[in-house]
This record gives structure tokens, sequence and C-alpha cells, in this order.
């Protein structure tokens, strides 16, 4: 992750929240998908612990409302609208489309 200005976030938290409830096939068993995955930024910038089921995988219209809050090198929060693909896998969090037209706390694309 790359902050605007060219920072890299070394501390901070990203929660990912799903606008609406859907399902998504795991094996041949159908999953209910909902509410929220958490992580923390690590001193790289990357997030590890950030999963999410990609969007074009869930039954419905759906995208993830994503707050950054950076605590280290200095702190920053913003909250942008993301669409998680299939592929690729992983996926850098630079390349992840964005819903938002303003801009938010990340260098763009």
């Amino acid at each position: 992750m790359v902050l605007l200005g060219g920072t890299t976030p070394t501390a901070g938290r990203v929660t990912a929240t799903l606008s609406t409830r859907g399902d998504t096939l795991d094996g041949s068993e159908r999953k209910l998908v909902g509410g929220y995955v958490s992580a923390s930024i690590a001193s790289d910038g990357t997030v590890p612990g950030l999963v999410l089921v990609p969007n074009d995988a869930i039954t419905g219209s759906t995208f993830y409302s994503v707050a950054i809050d950076v605590t280290s090198p200095a702190r920053s929060s913003c909250t942008v609208k993301w669409l998680v693909a299939t592929s690729p896998d992983p996926v850098n969090l630079r390349a992840i489309t964005r819903l938002d037209s303003t801009p938010s706390c990340l260098e763009p694309l």
C-alpha cells in the first residue's frame, strides 16, 4: 500500500465491510458471505491478514467499503470502495478496482 505523497504506511489497520450479504460456492456447497474483515498493516506496508471473498464470486451486486487507518509513520485515515476480482490471487492492493471518484489517502494506480 502506498499513501498519497509516496509514503509507505508501517502500522495501522484495514477493515473491509461487504456492502450486502450474498452467497458463494465453496466446492459444491453454498456459503453465506457478509460482515467484515479487519487486519493489521505490516511494517513493509502490506496487509497479510486481509483475505476477502472476490466480489465476482458472490451472488448479487456487492462491493467492499474499506476503512484504512494508518498510525505510522503519520496518522492518516480514509474510506474507499473496492471491487475485488477473482484473478489474480493474491492481488496487489494497488491493483484492486476502486469505485470511488473522489481522491482518497491511497496513491492512484
